[in-house]
């Protein structure tokens, strides 16, 4: 084909088709001037000036289209990122969940008056031991759950008859960090769910699944290693107690690491996970389209248990039928929930 006289319009719309044709990556629910963003960017990198040229590359280059799937991946993350929000999932989240599967109130109060000096340091100064052994299973949505952690709940729980029809079952807790990225935001809910359940984790089944669709920074999450910049928001004790210090950097420790599961998954996709008690989407709706994020919205409500959580980012706000759907718990942290029957 020749690309000489096109505009850098006309250019633009034949790459969008050319990478839908190869990839089936649709990039028409996103917004056109984020992923003009992300492919400038990449055309940058490589010393392209224009889409057409751009085009010409990719017919000479096809490994380039493994290139382009990845830089429209969103990555900037880092621990504790708007520590607010994690305070509001430890002090208002985590005591209903807990009261309602294992009868007991959070033991988040306790560090509430330490944490309030500083509300960003939202483990306080308590230094909780964290006892555990890792359990595996099976999930039900077919995927090999590695991360879990509880004593004396058996294998064969998650596929009791309550689990399989979509009911809540009391002895186990699901969280999805959807667009988990490097693994910071997953590792911070670990991190927090140990520090706040101790020895209660011997009463429960904890499974934290983390997805994305950028292979490298799958890579990176699970390696679990991480520079001192994306760990600025973690207090000394938390880190020396659940990192090593290695090579000018940290390694999260294995009894973190046990208890997420990584894995690859596309958003806009349409597969459907289910069963979960918190589904964390922070600052990634943004990125794409209303109409898009109206279908996501709806099908992270289904994906939730009745009374489960969703936390979006600061900058997000609920679209659509979800806004009728969902009870806004925290406006300013952005958690909702879907109602409890």
């Amino acid at each position: 084909m020749n690309y000489k006289d096109m505009s850098e319009e006309l250019a633009f719309n034949v790459l969008i088709n050319r990478i839908y044709s190869k990839t089936c990556l649709d990039f028409s629910r996103y917004k056109r001037g984020y992923i003009k963003r992300r492919i400038s960017g990449r055309m940058r990198a490589i010393g392209v000036n224009s889409y057409a040229q751009y085009l010409r590359y990719l017919e000479k280059n096809p490994e380039e289209y493994a290139h382009i799937m990845d830089s429209v991946a969103i990555n900037v993350t880092e621990f504790f990122r708007d520590p607010g929000t994690f305070f509001a999932f430890r002090n208002e989240v985590l005591p209903e969940i807990l009261s309602r599967k294992i009868g007991r109130k959070s033991r988040g109060e306790k560090v509430c008056g330490e944490a309030e000096k500083w509300r960003g340091n939202v483990l306080g100064s308590c230094d909780y031991g964290a006892r555990s052994d890792c359990e595996k299973h099976d999930g039900d949505d077919g995927m090999r759950a590695t991360g879990c952690v509880g004593l004396g709940v058996r294998r064969e729980a998650l596929r009791s008859g309550a689990e399989r029809s979509g009911t809540e079952r009391s002895g186990t807790l699901r969280i999805w960090s959807a667009g988990c990225a490097s693994g910071e935001e997953p590792y911070t809910i670990a991190i927090i769910l140990l520090e706040e359940l101790g020895d209660n984790l011997g009463n429960l089944l904890v499974s934290i699944l983390a997805t994305d669709i950028d292979d490298d920074a799958l890579k990176k999450a699970m390696q679990g290693f991480y520079q001192p910049f994306s760990l600025k928001n973690i207090p000394p004790n938390i880190l020396k107690k659940y990192f090593h210090s290695e090579n000018g950097g940290y390694r999260i420790k294995d009894v973190v690491k046990r208890l997420v599961r990584f894995r690859k998954h596309d958003l806009i996709s349409g597969e459907k996970l289910q069963y979960f008690d918190v589904i964390f989407c922070r600052n990634v709706m943004i990125y794409f389209s209303r109409e898009l994020q109206e279908r996501l919205f709806m099908d992270f409500y289904n994906s939730l248990n009745d009374g489960g959580f969703l936390i979006i980012g600061k900058t997000e706000t609920l679209t659509g039928e979800a806004r009728e759907k969902f009870i806004c718990v925290n406006v300013q942290e952005r958690i909702f929930r879907k109602p409890p029957r």
